[in-house]
C-alpha cells in the first residue's frame, strides 16, 4: 500500500496516541506528525506525497480557534492536495459545518474517539483509491468509481463521463488533460475528444478508425496507432 499521512495535533499525548493506532494497523504507512500550523505548513514543502491529512480543528487549545480549517484550505490550493481526503478530529462539533463546507474535509471524527473509530476512517480511504470526486456544472459532488467509467468525452468546455449506470456526467471542473493524467494508464486518450476506459475495449477496427466498447452502442474514433491503445490492456 506504501501510504504516508500527516497528523496535525498540538495535543502531544493524542498525537502519539494516533501514531500508534496507525503504526498497530498498517505496516505500510509513513506517519509525519506536527504539533503546531508552521511545522504543518513546513512538511507540504518537502518531497513526501501525503495521502491522508488527519487534522485536529483547533491548534492551541488555550484558545479555542479553527487554524486546523485555514490549514485544510492552504492544503486545497495546492494542485496535487484539491481532492485528497483530509479527516478532522475535533472536540468541537460546533465546527463541523465549516469543516464540511469551508475545507470539503472527507470525514470527522469527534474526541474522544477510539482506534476502531481512526482505522475504520482510513480503511474507507484506503479501499476508495478506485474513486474521484467530480463536481458537476450544478455544483453538486459526485464520488465515481472509475471502473463504472466507460468513457469520457470533450465537448467545448466541458467533460462528459458517461458510465455504466447509463449517466452522462457533466462538469467543466478540469480541463481534459487533468483527467488523462489522473486515470492512466487504466484509461487512455483514444483521440482529442475521447478517454476511455480500457478494460471496456471490446475491439478496435483499425479500417475504420474505431473502438468498440461492452456496453456501448456507439463506436468511439480513435487517432494515431491501434497498439498504443491496447497495450495495457
Amino acid at each position: 500500500m506504501n501510504k504516508n499521512i500527516l497528523i496535525l495535533e498540538d495535543d502531544v499525548v493524542q498525537l502519539e496516541l494516533l501514531r500508534n493506532c496507525i503504526a498497530k494497523n498498517y505496516d505500510d504507512v509513513a506517519v509525519k506528525c506536527c504539533t503546531d500550523i508552521d511545522s504543518a505548513v513546513d512538511a507540504l514543502n518537502k518531497d513526501i506525497h501525503y495521502d491522508v491529512f488527519l487534522l485536529d480543528i483547533s491548534i492551541d487549545e488555550a484558545v479555542v480557534n479553527q487554524n486546523g480549517i485555514d490549514y485544510a484550505k492552504r492544503i486545497r490550493g495546492i494542485k496535487e492536495y484539491n481532492k485528497i481526503p483530509i479527516i478532522f478530529i475535533t472536540g468541537y462539533p460546533q465546527f463541523v459545518f465549516d469543516a464540511v463546507n469551508e475545507a470539503h474535509c472527507y470525514s470527522y471524527v469527534i474526541k474522544p474517539y477510539s482506534d476502531d473509530d481512526i482505522v475504520a476512517q482510513l480503511n474507507e480511504v484506503f479501499m476508495s483509491d478506485t474513486k474521484i470526486t467530480i463536481r458537476t456544472t450544478n455544483k453538486v459532488y459526485i464520488n465515481l468509481d472509475v471502473n463504472d467509467i466507460y468513457y469520457i468525452e470533450s465537448m467545448g468546455r466541458y467533460q462528459y463521463f458517461h458510465t455504466v449506470h447509463n449517466e452522462e456526467i457533466k462538469t467543466r471542473e478540469h480541463n481534459f488533460k487533468y483527467y488523462e493524467e489522473l486515470l492512466s494508464p487504466a484509461f487512455v486518450r483514444c483521440h482529442k475528444s475521447y478517454i476511455i476506459n480500457r478494460k471496456y475495449i471490446k475491439s478496435v477496427l483499425v479500417s475504420d478508425k474505431t473502438i468498440v466498447l461492452e456496453g456501448v452502442e456507439e463506436a468511439i474514433p480513435f487517432t494515431g496507432d491501434a497498439g498504443d491503445i491496447t497495450s495495457e490492456v
